[in-house]
């Protein structure tokens, strides 16, 4: 009786595990939509919390676009919210 009974708790916890995931980010479920996708299609890349990466890569087109452009001069960080577009090196 003690091992069902064990076995009861244990199924449970993991029921009630599964129920408590966070449900999916924007960056998540365009991600998802998208994933098996013809070569070249965006697909978004997200962080370990579901946010966009401030990186992104375009599929096989070469280019990535960059979502939060970061520069520093002279000891000075500059940072500038535009997407600007840059072929590889």
């Amino acid at each position: 009786m003690a091992t069902l009974t064990i076995i009861l708790l244990i199924s449970t916890v993991f029921a009630l595990g599964d129920a408590m995931k966070r449900p999916k980010t924007p960056c998540e479920r365009a991600r998802d939509a998208v994933i098996n996708g013809p070569p070249g299609v965006y697909v978004p890349t997200c962080d370990c919390q579901g946010e966009y990466t401030p990186e992104q890569h375009w599929g096989s087109t070469g280019y990535r676009s960059l979502s939060l452009v970061q520069l520093t001069l002279w000891g000075h960080t500059i940072q500038s919210h535009l997407k600007s577009y840059f072929p590889y090196p």
